[in-house]
Parts: C-alpha cells; structure tokens; sequence
C-alpha cells in the first residue's frame, strides 16, 4: 500500500495482482473508492480534490480504443 498525503488527507492506494485501486480517500463520498481497481494501459483513477491521478501506461492491444466519450 502507498498512502499519499496531500491537501485535504491521505489518499491509500493498493497495487496488487497487476491491479491498482484507492482503499481509502478524505472525501466523504469516498468517490475515489467506488471507482474501483484499474489494470489495462490506458486506464486510469482521479480523486481531484486531494490531486491525486493515476495512469497506467503501456501499450494498447492491437485494436484497442483508447478513450471514450459519453
């Protein structure tokens, strides 16, 4: 686990069995949380307002989309 603490608490985050996924934020929605975990290139987790982004990196599968609007 990695704890982050920046402006409002800390941010724990999990990397385990090539996933990554926040434990815990200071938000009391814990929206961060409820994102769940995250594990192919090009996924990533934003808890904005402790400014903490996550990105996996890496390659794409061949024919993979690399965003989505809604």
């Amino acid at each position: 686990m990695i704890t982050f603490d920046w402006p409002i608490g800390e941010t724990v985050v999990q990397i385990k069995d090539k996933r990554v996924q926040v434990l815990s934020d200071p938000g009391p929605k814990q929206i961060c949380v409820e994102q769940g975990a995250i594990g192919s290139a090009g996924d990533w987790l934003a808890c904005l307002p402790n400014h903490v982004f996550i990105k996996i990196t890496g390659r794409l599968p061949e024919g993979a989309v690399d965003a989505k609007t809604f």
